[in-house]
């Protein structure tokens, strides 16, 4: 965990939570402040002697990251005309 947030809702490198849960809950909690919600994106895990898994990293993304709407207009009649005043 790289990107932490500490209490004061600030976004801080190189500070650790506890545990994934605490991680999470803070995490939903800074998102639903801030107006946006936030979505676990990827995990990684290593596997240990006893065959079990350990999540050792978590990657998160702003649920608004993929609804990009461009400004560019299509319809030609919407467009505005425009002239140069460039002078030869």
């Amino acid at each position: 965990m790289s990107l932490v947030f500490c209490l004061e809702n600030i976004l801080k490198i190189g500070e650790e939570f506890n545990s994934w849960e605490d991680t999470n809950r803070f995490l939903d909690e800074y998102a639903l402040s801030k107006g946006f919600a936030i979505r676990k994106c990827h995990e990684d895990y290593i596997t240990l002697n006893d065959s079990s898994q350990r999540l050792v990293r978590r990657t998160y993304s702003c649920t608004l990251s993929e609804n990009y709407r461009p400004n560019k207009v299509t319809d030609i009649s919407k467009q505005r005309q425009r002239t140069s005043n460039l002078k030869i």
